[in-house]
């Protein structure tokens, strides 16, 4: 018995082709790129650089019709198909799943709030931000942009 019909085995190696396709021909743009900039160089070494490009650029590109064949038969040959399961294993799996995720929400909320007692008692205060003329807050008596609120040193037009 096979797990998929024609139709469904030409679909998926449409999509497998596709993708191969896609990321060979990516990676062939990227080679020419790099051949395009460096070609230059050749005239230098007594050769003519447009001959040496098309000699290259056909060399790439038939390295990059191997690489297709071989990637896709490759990736062909790795894909396995199963069947699907049940409808009853399938709920059966999500209960399980469900279940899982449950018991470790409750252990996290445990962990982060061991009681609701103390969950009044730990509202965070929210402090004012101090302006710079006023007081410091560490107590020093001097003005905030004078004490705990002092820029690093100046530098450019602004520095004395």
């Amino acid at each position: 018995m096979q797990a998929v019909d024609a139709k469904q085995r030409s679909e998926i190696e449409r999509i497998v082709y596709l993708q191969v396709v896609d990321n060979a021909w990516r990676e062939h743009l990227h080679q020419m790129d790099i051949l395009k900039t460096g070609i230059g160089l050749r005239g230098y070494n007594q050769k003519d650089p447009l001959t040496e490009y098309k000699k290259e650029s056909y060399e790439l590109f038939m390295d990059l019709i191997q690489k297709i064949k071989a990637e896709s038969i490759k990736t062909l040959h790795i894909i396995q198909l199963r069947e699907d399961r049940s409808e009853q294993e399938r709920e059966e799996a999500l209960a399980k799943m469900m279940a899982e995720m449950e018991a470790s929400a409750t252990e996290d909320m445990v962990l982060e709030h061991p009681s609701a007692t103390n969950l009044e008692e730990e509202v965070p205060v929210i402090e004012k931000k101090v302006a710079r003329n006023e007081p410091c807050p560490c107590g020093s008596g001097k003005k905030y942009k004078n004490c705990c609120g002092m820029s690093g040193p100046k530098k450019g037009l602004l520095a004395e």
